[in-house]
């Protein structure tokens, strides 16, 4: 009978935790996997998994398989403990690389490739998380893990879905999947190939241009972003400075057919040749720093403020700097037209990019019940007529908004006085009440969304305008309720776009019912992620005849 010692905690997965392990039977340490998932469940993906190393095992870069079990509320995958990975979670490197250490990171990925192509498997997550060495920082010999997306190879005509029409993640990891990923279409093979050629790319760069588009944004804009920054780079703009023959893998691998077989010999004997030249890396070029632009207003001045909705929805690092920024469509229009409005600003501050961020009341020519009279406080010298009857209010509370980096330098005509901006601050500038998840079933609609968009944690942007009350600008004089709708409405579709789904807006039923969540151990929050059935294209040819060993035991260190 096999029985583990699970020991302390050694990393983490998209769906599962890792620890040190020991086989108290031979005393062998080694890593496992464990994930939380119901013992209804028929279709498990560590299972899969352990399946597919079995089946691929005795070639020296696949990890091997020491035993597989299902406990109540939890499925173990046992297996080599191994080093370092390639890069962390935030692909950031354990340490630089040569080029010839590169070529021989080349040389030994080819042929685990190969030999996983050989079985009729696609690996679909090629990246160097997923690239780990025998024994520490020592790449030497490497291993490649994380079977978790792995499926059969395909042939024929390959399927093709418009992911953002049908709100589908790409499959695999953003920072390093394929083209074809990005375009729908069913991966391969080839596209393997492409992966190993970015994380090759990436070691001799330091950075792939589209990286800072994978955290920008919101789930579903980043993907026509990306592919359109991935179309304007080739492999040989990508290797510019190195040898061309890391630009090529990715220029050879693009243009493949489908199921065409992989010339791996001719890839391999070039990296092979490279590991043995004596060739110098280019020095990676140092982080520019950020440094901040001057403020373009300050606290007590009064200003026209527009919600800027493509920008709040999107997030300004999709276009910061971005030459090939794609226009979405479906923010243009009449229905995302804003209004300009006059606003008081209470505070300013730089933010961590080097932007500034403003807190801002409205004002309005009506008298709301809330509101502070500009006029009554005696604020403004000379303040035309037109003017003179501006009331300062909140609904429901002073808006933080940030200004694009392109906003130019602007000279208010009007400014409150010290007095003056104490008072409204004071009276509008409040601590958040302490955020109550509940509140997103409040029968008050503007209570519920509120609520929704502090939950997100939504940005705005805006675009600001001297006050001019003779501007040919459309302005909202008699506004009540801020910029409280358009906020809602860019909230909304920015959830939307990120998979949180607000009141009125269509979900589709689930085509199978999720299983209850029926574990109470202490550790649970840590098992937040819980796993239903395994996806029906997630499967290998005789996948029922391969043969495991099994954990009979798991007990605790």
């Amino acid at each position: 009978m096999s029985i583990f010692r699970l020991g302390k905690k050694i990393g983490s997965g998209g769906f599962s935790h890792v620890f040190e392990g020991t086989n108290t039977g031979t005393g062998a340490v080694c890593a496992i996997k464990k994930s939380r998932a119901s013992l209804r469940l028929k279709r498990t993906l560590l299972k899969h998994e352990a399946r597919i190393l079995k089946r691929l095992e005795g070639h020296p870069a696949i990890p091997k398989v020491y035993g597989y079990g299902r406990i109540e509320h939890f499925e173990l995958l046992a297996i080599e403990l191994l080093g370092n990975s390639l890069a962390d979670e935030d692909d950031e490197f354990v340490r630089e690389f040569s080029i010839q250490e590169v070529a021989n990171i080349g040389v030994q990925i080819l042929s685990a490739l190969e030999h996983i192509h050989n079985h009729g498997i696609t690996h679909r997550d090629i990246k160097p998380q997923n690239i780990l060495s025998r024994n520490g920082t020592d790449f030497s010999h490497l291993y490649l893990i994380d079977f978790g997306l792995a499926r059969r190879l395909l042939t024929g005509t390959p399927h093709q879905i418009d992911l953002v029409k049908e709100r589908i993640n790409v499959v695999g990891t953003l920072s390093w999947a394929s083209l074809n990923a990005y375009n729908g279409i069913d991966l391969n093979p080839r596209d393997d190939l492409e992966s190993l050629a970015f994380v090759l790319l990436y070691l001799l760069r330091g950075n792939l241009p589209w990286h800072k588009l994978c955290d920008a944004g919101t789930a579903l804009a980043r993907i026509p972003q990306i592919r359109s920054k991935m179309l304007s780079w080739n492999g040989a703009r990508l290797a510019e400075g190195y040898p061309s023959v890391f630009g090529e893998l990715l220029d050879y691998a693009r243009q493949l057919d489908f199921d065409e077989p992989i010339d791996y010999e001719r890839f391999r004997a070039a990296f092979e040749k490279l590991r043995h030249a004596k060739v110098e890396r280019n020095v990676r070029p140092d982080a520019i720093p950020i440094i901040a632009k001057e403020c373009p207003a300050g606290p007590g001045d009064l200003f026209l403020v527009q919600i800027n909705p493509r920008t709040s929805v999107e997030g300004y690092t999709l276009r910061d700097d971005n030459s090939s920024y794609w226009t979405d469509p479906s923010l243009s229009g009449d229905s995302w037209k804003c209004p300009f409005r006059p606003a008081v600003i209470l505070s300013t501050k730089e933010t961590a990019e080097g932007r500034y961020s403003f807190v801002v009341v409205p004002l309005t020519k009506l008298a709301p019940g809330d509101g502070l009279s500009l006029k009554e406080i005696g604020v403004f010298a000379g303040l035309p007529e037109s003017l003179s009857n501006l009331s300062a209010y909140t609904f429901p509370r002073a808006l933080e908004i940030r200004c694009l980096p392109t906003q130019t330098l602007l000279h208010s005509q009007w400014k409150l006085s010290p007095a003056a901006l104490e008072l409204l601050r004071e009276k509008f500038d409040k601590r958040l009440p302490v955020f109550d998840y509940s509140k997103t079933e409040d029968s008050n609609p503007d209570v519920r969304h509120e609520t929704r968009l502090r939950m997100q944690g939504s940005v705005f942007y805006a675009n600001l305008l001297p006050l001019d009350s003779s501007s040919d600008t459309e302005i909202d004089w008699t506004g009540v309720r801020g910029w409280f709708d358009e906020c809602v409405r860019v909230g909304r579709r920015r959830g939307w776009d990120d998979g949180f789904f607000w009141t009125g807006h269509p979900v589709e039923e689930r085509t199978s019912p999720r299983l209850d969540d029926s574990y109470y151990g202490a550790d649970a929050t840590s098992w937040d992620f819980r796993q239903q059935e395994r996806d029906e294209e997630l499967q290998i040819d005789g996948e029922d005849d391969v043969d495991l060993p099994i954990i009979e035991q798991v007990v605790q260190a």
